[in-house]
């Protein structure tokens, strides 16, 4: 039969039957609209009419004893075997969305119908379903082509969504946790079809994983044969899973790395210490010991798969002795990176859990269930889904665990995944049971050199986002769970956090809420206010414009030594030394970053000596041509405006230092000498706009970043006084800034007093200079800080016009923050 009437034209049988249906409230309820989505246009109301009764009221011979089973009374009028197996069963038919009222509704309905109670269970497996959701159920043919089809012969698919008012569908049908996905069976099939369909099995299939590793071996050592491998670290020690104990591990030897979560065992967990380690490394002592089952089913892992060695953390570093674990925690990039594979322990949330399907702790069988003479079995979740979901993937130390390693083997409650450094994609034990089985890897394990500023801010920006969402059982441990990711990334050159090389730009960090929840330090540990490790929560760094990306660092940044002696260098933080083998160059022309160099440089922003050429004003043109000659690059261009000289180490120290060397070596402290002013902050009305920053005769400078500071706590800074410091000069198109702090204080009402010119007249633009092009505005990146007795705090980030900065007169000091 027909999925709709061929005809508004009414039988009279149909006439006689459709009475019931005309009476009928719950078919009234939804008129017009009876499924999730609108029924095709009726010529009158018969057709829909006629289509009500054919689904919920003419009597099928076919179906009459499905209705058996004990169903509340909206199921039963519902009847969901009959739609799926008389009804929809026609390749013709659309799509069909029948809804199950709101989830409070389902759950009320639960304790007296079977379809209820199973709803009612499947809303309860993630916290994002709200009981006002509307419980809706999508039934669509599987087709013959489908390879779902093939594999298990399905029959339709089951498609359950919590649909949230006023949520798009779209983002209801995409999110991992409002939607479930299943197979219908149009029978109920026997036990060992559904233990077939209820896959993978309990147990780990090792012949497939074990093809993995082998095949992804042969590959990369084919293809990366020339690489070398990061050098061992000096004094690595590994289990050996068939002695069963401790030992140094072999030159070059095939080890696999545990990665896991610690959480809350049930019982003291062991660990190396200086006073055991010599026991266990006596052959079969960890055999002997009580070992949690994590620990111990990665050594089942390991033999299966023919790896001799393991690592893991616990008992590899002697955990107290200080100077091991600290110099073994800076080898993380090679520990991880060197290792034949990464096994991962996704399921549950310590390390008494185990690796399922290795030894006591079983895979999850798929969801299933029957009624009306129909079989519907969940797909399981999508590795993305897994991988989100699990507790692994909130702590801290998993992130670097993850991204420095090359190969990825991952146990989850519903199967292992294997995610290669080197290739697209995952593998999955058995994927034909899996929702959206061909997804992109999840962790971007490429920490080559970036080529460029641009790329490598960017790079910094997406590390940060990934990791400061993690939580930590320490919060101390915040600096050194990332440190193995910034020394494989940037060697040593990197300070409480920040990279030398983008350290510019990750100075100016923001938390994404607006909220600066403060970090405690202790241990020794030191959070300074200047670094995003002193805050709690997400960070945000600010992400160059792809054309507009320029900034040029107006403060020298600089670190001492912690020891210092009569020897005693600086060094230097930003910016950074530029050797002539670098290769830098202009590109193509010095453009506006350094034109923005040569105007600030000619203001006195820069504390180098002004060349001649540049004390007087040129056209854009003949500025142009002459930094071109003048300096290889930008990056000559703001070294030579800083004057500085790197190879006179004892001239930078005095510069840069002033008598301020003992207290600047304590750790976390940093120094900054640049431009500044003191000024006073005055709110204009609601801090959350911007907050003003005046001089003693009321002019106003610049203005605050409301995102970059403590609003709670600002009541009691307002009206004080504060230093500004100069961290860098940018430049912007007027237009965009209409929605600016810079403009809703008013600095930017008058344009024209805000743009340079140069001899002929002609303002700096941006693109063509002609009448049309965009007039640039110069800006300065500022920091607030709080000065006390000699040390300086952050307070927030700020922003200034470079002439009015200017006509401040600012004067050159050195700070030191912490």
């Amino acid at each position: 039969m027909s999925a709709y009437p061929a005809s508004p034209q009414l039988s009279p049988a149909y006439v006689s039957r459709s009475a019931e249906a005309e009476k009928c409230s719950r078919c009234a309820a939804f008129p017009g609209k009876l499924y999730g989505r609108p029924l095709p246009a009726y010529d009158d109301n018969a057709s829909l009419e006629q289509t009500r009764h054919l689904l919920f009221h003419e009597p099928c011979v076919v179906c009459s004893d499905t209705l058996n089973d004990t169903l509340c009374s909206e199921c039963r009028h519902m009847r969901l075997g009959h739609i799926i197996r008389c009804w929809s069963n026609e390749s013709s038919r659309p799509e069909i969305d029948l809804l199950f009222g709101t989830v409070g509704n389902v759950q009320t309905r639960s304790p007296e119908c079977t379809v209820c109670r199973r709803l009612a269970v499947l809303s309860t497996l993630s916290t994002a379903v709200e009981e006002s959701d509307m419980v809706v159920a999508s039934i669509i043919n599987v087709e013959e082509s489908d390879s779902i089809r093939i594999l298990v012969d399905a029959d339709f698919w089951f498609h359950l969504y919590f649909q949230r008012p006023g949520t798009p569908l779209f983002t209801t049908l995409s999110s991992r946790f409002l939607s479930r996905l299943f197979i219908g069976l149009n029978h109920v099939p026997d036990e060992g079809t559904l233990a077939f369909l209820q896959r993978p099995s309990a147990d780990v299939n090792w012949e497939t994983v074990r093809s993995w590793l082998k095949e992804c071996h042969i590959q990369h050592t084919n293809i990366y044969r020339l690489a070398t491998p990061q050098p061992q670290p000096a004094g690595l020690r590994v289990i050996d899973v068939t002695r069963g104990c401790i030992m140094f591990a072999p030159q070059n030897c095939k080890y696999a790395a545990l990665s896991y979560v610690w959480g809350r065992p049930t019982r003291p967990g062991l660990r190396a210490t200086t006073c055991n380690i010599t026991d266990l490394e006596v052959e079969g002592r960890l055999f002997e010991t009580f070992l949690p089952a994590t620990i111990q089913d990665a050594m089942t892992a390991c033999t299966k798969l023919g790896i001799p060695y393991l690592w893991v953390d616990r008992l590899c570093i002697v955990q107290d002795n200080s100077h091991e674990k600290h110099h073994q925690i800076r080898a993380m990039g090679a520990i991880y990176s060197n290792s034949y594979v990464t096994l991962v322990a996704l399921g549950g949330c310590n390390i008494d859990y185990g690796l399922p399907g290795v030894s006591d702790r079983k895979r999850k069988v798929p969801f299933a269930s029957s009624t009306q003479g129909i079989c519907l079995v969940q797909m399981h979740s999508s590795y993305g889904e897994v991988i989100e979901t699990s507790v692994w993937n909130t702590r801290g130390w998993t992130y670097q665990e993850a991204a420095l390693s090359s190969n990825l083997l991952m146990f989850s409650d519903t199967g292992v995944f294997y995610e290669c450094g080197h290739r697209a994609g995952i593998r999955d034990e058995d994927n034909s049971m899996r929702d959206c089985c061909a997804e992109e890897r999840m962790f971007d394990m490429s920490f080559s050199q970036t080529p460029n500023d641009h790329a490598a801010v960017k790079r910094y920006a997406e590390i940060l986002d990934g990791y400061t969402t993690r939580k930590f059982t320490f919060e101390s441990d915040i600096l050194q769970a990332l440190s193995g990711v910034l020394h494989s990334q940037y060697g040593r050159d990197f300070y409480c956090g920040l990279p030398f090389r983008v350290f510019d730009t990750a100075i100016r960090w923001t938390t994404r809420d607006g909220k600066y929840y403060r970090r405690i330090a202790r241990d020794g540990n030191a959070f300074p206010s200047w670094s995003w490790s002193s805050v709690r929560g997400p960070i945000h760094i600010p992400l160059p414009r792809l054309f507009r990306s320029f900034t040029a660092p107006m403060a020298i940044w600089a670190k001492l030594p912690r020891h210092l002696d009569m020897h005693c260098t600086v060094q230097v933080i930003s910016p950074r030394p530029i050797m002539n083998t670098d290769g830098q160059t202009w590109n193509g022309r010095p453009g506006i970053p350094g034109l923005a160099m040569a105007i600030a440089w000619r203001e006195g922003c820069f504390s180098g000596q002004l060349p001649g050429a540049l004390r007087n004003k040129n056209t854009w043109k003949e500025e142009e041509e002459h930094m071109s000659k003048s300096w290889r690059s930008l990056g000559h261009l703001v070294q030579d405006a800083h004057g500085l000289d790197y190879h006179n180490t004892q001239s930078l120290a005095n510069k840069l230092t002033q008598g301020f060397r003992e207290p600047a070596s304590r750790p976390g402290r940093i120094i900054a000498y640049t431009q500044s002013l003191r000024l006073r902050c005055a709110c204009a009305g609601d801090p959350g706009d911007y907050v003003m920053l005046q001089t003693d005769a009321g002019d106003m400078i610049g203005c605050l970043d409301a995102k970059s500071m403590d609003l709670d706590n600002w009541a009691h800074k307002s009206e004080q006084y504060f230093d500004v410091l100069a961290l860098s000069v940018g430049y912007e198109v007027a237009a965009d800034l209409e929605h600016t702090g810079l403009c809703k204080s008013g600095l930017a009402d008058n344009i024209e007093h805000l743009c340079w010119k140069d001899k002929s007249g002609d303002f700096l633009t941006w693109g063509q200079r002609d009448r049309n092009a965009d007039i640039c505005i110069l800006y300065l990146n500022l920091m607030v800080v709080n000065t006390k007795e000699g040390v300086s705090r952050r307070v927030g980030l700020g922003y200034a016009f470079l002439k009015t900065w200017v006509m401040a007169k600012p004067q050159f000091n050195t700070f030191i923050l912490e």
